[in-house]
């Protein structure tokens, strides 16, 4: 399959005749615009290939964040922490392991010692694994129910804004929905 792009002045695309030739760090597309003077308002309007966007900041991932939503968005970021501190915690018990193996191999300690510290580091590791089984489950409830919790509140906004404004006439001259579906069951 072989494609090309010319439009006037834009760069043109380089040409790919087999797609085990593609180099996927080399562009095939010219690079994107974004919305400015320069860019047309209308994105049919834009050439094809180039996409327009608008730069998004921190605050459009908060845009459907209720204040009742911020202690759920709390508890996730602290349950997010305790997992990270959590596996910080396993790193430095492996490290105390492989130090009492290390001193056994070196002759210092005891074949008896060795058993002796190993088991009390297990121990340890079982009370750690069981506690971070436990925040772990907290911690990805959180996250998910703070999302649908944002994903309702952008539905129920975005359906008053953009559907309970409408006249009864604009739905019933909609060739699809459910006025659609009636006029082709009444057929």
């Amino acid at each position: 399959m072989t494609s090309t792009y010319d439009h006037g002045s834009q760069p043109e695309l380089m040409e790919i005749t087999n797609p085990c030739d593609y180099d996927h760090h080399s562009t095939v597309f010219p690079p994107e615009r974004t919305l400015d003077s320069t860019a047309p308002a209308d994105p049919a309007a834009s050439p094809v290939g180039v996409a327009t966007t608008a730069k998004s900041s921190f605050q459009d991932l908060f845009t459907f964040t209720q204040a009742r939503h911020v202690p759920l968005l709390t508890a996730s970021i602290s349950t997010a922490a305790l997992v990270a501190a959590g596996r910080t915690t396993y790193a430095v018990l492996l490290g105390r392991i492989f130090n009492v193996v290390a001193r056994f191999g070196a002759g210092v300690v005891q074949p008896a010692d060795l058993l002796a510290q190993i088991a009390g580091w297990a121990v340890w590791m079982c009370v750690l694994g069981v506690g971070m089984w436990a925040v772990s489950t907290v911690n990805i409830a959180a996250w998910v129910v703070a999302g649908e919790l944002r994903a309702r509140t952008a539905r129920s906004e975005l359906f008053s804004r953009l559907l309970m404004g409408k006249e009864v006439g604009w739905f019933e001259a909609r060739e699809e929905g459910v006025s659609g579906l009636t006029v082709s069951v009444a057929m």
